[in-house]
């Protein structure tokens, strides 16, 4: 089975809720960042769909999902739910349970909370939950926001990228801490809303800009064109963990592969893999950076280079982050050794 890299953006919002865009012009920011899909996560979802905006567009996949706030505030953001009016008075916990019993994926929204301008949200603390599908253990604007003070406005507009430092440790650590007890898959969201500033005569990191920084690479067989179905196949490879976080300004990630090798074949990322003699876990990079492979929440092994093997010691989540030029690059998905 060959798998294609295709590159999108998760998590965006536009005129429907809290964004400034149309559709249309969201649309052509994402193809003229070379993105393959978007996520679109208004807070309404239901007018999207009935508007026929899921599937192909000018050469992009729109996938509609929505940004849930519950009753409780943490965020969700939800795929395959084409309507969640009835979801957002609902505690954390039931409307994820729905979710679940509907058939859809869901993902903790910036886990650790949003606190800017005014804006509360609070911190993810119930990991033990069961029936979150994923996590957005990464994200430009949060990621952004976690370094920002200002007095120091003027630089952090304009260099944002010199402020950019990865994932949160305390996200990635509780990440793993779930990966421990069952599977569960990390994704990039933007949280883009793009939001006009000074009378609307510039927006605040408008997506042309977005689209060109932390974007989520699903690994997925080749696309039909028939929208639907494509549209699965992207929410499943999000849902199965069968995807990486990837870093677009140091360079284009597109390429990179996490895979384990045993006697009888290969394991993608997201999948269980058992530990016997002969399993390998490999990386290809497409461009040399510092591989550090993270076992059961601790750093296993440093390998500087385009390509490592690795010989798992025990059981465990399993996964690899890249650095390159001293910048955060690329963060896998798990593989499940047991």
């Amino acid at each position: 089975m060959k798998l294609h890299d295709r590159s999108g953006a998760v998590h965006v919002h536009s005129i429907h809720s809290d964004g400034s865009g149309t559709i249309p012009e969201i649309i052509r920011a994402a193809r003229d960042a070379r993105l393959d899909f978007l996520v679109l996560t208004d807070h309404s979802n239901r007018e999207l769909h009935e508007s026929g905006w899921q599937g192909w567009h000018d050469g992009l996949l729109v996938v509609i999902g929505a940004e849930i706030g519950t009753r409780h505030l943490p965020h969700l953001v939800a795929l395959g739910i084409p309507d969640v009016t009835a979801l957002k008075a609902l505690p954390s916990g039931e409307c994820l349970a729905h979710i679940k019993d509907l058939g859809g994926v869901s993902f903790v929204a910036h886990p650790r909370g949003k606190r800017m301008i005014g804006m509360s949200v609070p911190p993810w603390h119930a990991w033990e939950n069961q029936d979150y599908t994923g996590v957005e253990v990464w994200s430009y604007m949060h990621d952004w926001i976690e370094e920002f003070r200002w007095r120091r406005l003027r630089s952090f507009y304009r260099s944002p990228d010199s402020k950019i430092t990865g994932p949160h440790p305390e996200v990635l650590a509780a990440w793993d801490g779930v990966a421990m007890r069952r599977r569960v898959s990390g994704i990039v969201g933007l949280d883009a809303h793009a939001k006009p500033l000074l009378w609307r005569w510039f927006k605040f990191f408008p997506y042309d800009m977005l689209f060109r920084t932390t974007l989520t690479h699903v690994l997925v067989e080749e696309f039909t064109g028939d929208g639907e179905t494509d549209v699965r196949a992207v929410t499943w490879a999000l849902a199965q963990g069968r995807c990486y976080m990837g870093y677009h300004v140091p360079g284009d990630p597109t390429g990179f592969r996490f895979w384990a090798q045993t006697d009888s074949g290969e394991v993608e990322m997201g999948e269980e893999v058992a530990l016997e003699d002969g399993l390998t876990l490999r990386v290809s990079l497409p461009a040399e950076g510092e591989m550090r492979l993270v076992a059961c929440g601790q750093e296993a092994a440093l390998v500087t280079g385009t390509r490592a093997e690795f010989h798992p010691a025990g059981r465990g989540p399993h996964r690899v982050e890249v650095r390159r030029d001293a910048s955060p690059w690329i963060f896998s998905n798990h593989l499940y050794v047991k």
